[in-house]
């Protein structure tokens, strides 16, 4: 087979299926760990327009991403992307993945 690279990037199970059948992406934390009792801060991005609405959490400089969803990625419909409701729906997920991650 291919040599496998020397840092795996997130996609690679795609590349290489036998190698890699046991890394997952639910494996992967972007986020550092806080010691116990520390306060972990971020800045969430919020971006409504008239077609969809971002929530977007990145650390205090911007650079790195922590979460980011979409009002398009929780429900079917086009017309619905930029309802109150898919917007509720993104707060929810993106607050539950913040949880995840130990951001305060």
């Amino acid at each position: 087979g291919r040599p496998l690279p020397a840092i795996y990037p997130p996609f690679a199970c795609l590349l290489y299926p036998p190698a890699l059948a046991r890394v997952t992406m639910a494996t992967l934390n972007v986020a550092p760990t806080p010691a116990e009792g520390e306060e972990m801060f971020a800045v969430a991005h919020i971006y409504a327009s008239f077609n969809d609405t971002f929530v977007h959490v990145t650390d205090m400089s911007g650079r790195e991403t922590y979460v980011r969803v979409t009002g398009g990625m929780k429900v079917k419909a086009d017309r619905d992307e930029a309802s109150h409701y898919a917007a509720m729906l993104a707060a929810q997920d993106v607050s539950e993945r913040c949880k995840e991650l130990g951001i305060t």
